[in-house]
């Protein structure tokens, strides 16, 4: 039996690792140059992209 909001609660941590997983690639795929942020005006360490922000990310020629 499923309580009341406990599906919520998972698709809550479902979305929350979905994002950091999608972080973690972009800031691999930028390290190594095959992407870059153009709305970036620095190095991010932890979330190199802001996905609320709508920044815009471009494939490079690599």
């Amino acid at each position: 039996m499923q309580l009341a909001g406990k599906g919520r609660e998972h698709s809550g941590i479902k979305h929350y690792l979905l994002k950091a997983y999608l972080q973690q690639a972009f800031k691999e795929l930028i390290e190594e140059g095959k992407v870059v942020n153009l709305d970036a005006h620095g190095n991010r360490p932890k979330r190199p992209v802001h996905f609320d922000n709508n920044e815009r990310l471009q494939r490079t020629e690599q």
